[in-house]
């Protein structure tokens, strides 16, 4: 699996999955602009790097930290069991 970062409208790298680590690659051009969004663990440098730290998912820290917490990933699981109760609703009650 392979997820392009971004950072506003800039692309910041790419992040993927493998075998059980998470691995994240600086884009040339953000490397270029000098900005460590993560000094500690993704130093602004070339190469891929790897993370297997199972306190942040395996994912890099400021990426696990943009992510919802347990509170945010309830409610967005209970919009998504709203709207799919209401889509069901008002399929049994299109006529035909």
């Amino acid at each position: 699996m392979k997820l392009n970062v971004h950072l506003g409208d800039q692309r910041v790298g790419q992040l993927r999955y493998f075998e059980g680590s998470h691995y994240f690659e600086y884009d040339v051009r953000f490397l270029r602009g000098g900005l460590e969004i993560s000094p500690f663990a993704l130093p602004l440098e070339r190469g891929v790097s790897k993370h297997s730290n199972s306190a942040f998912s395996t994912l890099p820290p400021v990426i696990a930290d943009s992510l919802p917490g347990k509170f945010g990933r309830t409610v967005i699981l209970e919009s998504f069991i709203l709207i799919w109760l209401v889509l069901l609703v008002l399929r049994f009650l299109k006529p035909n």
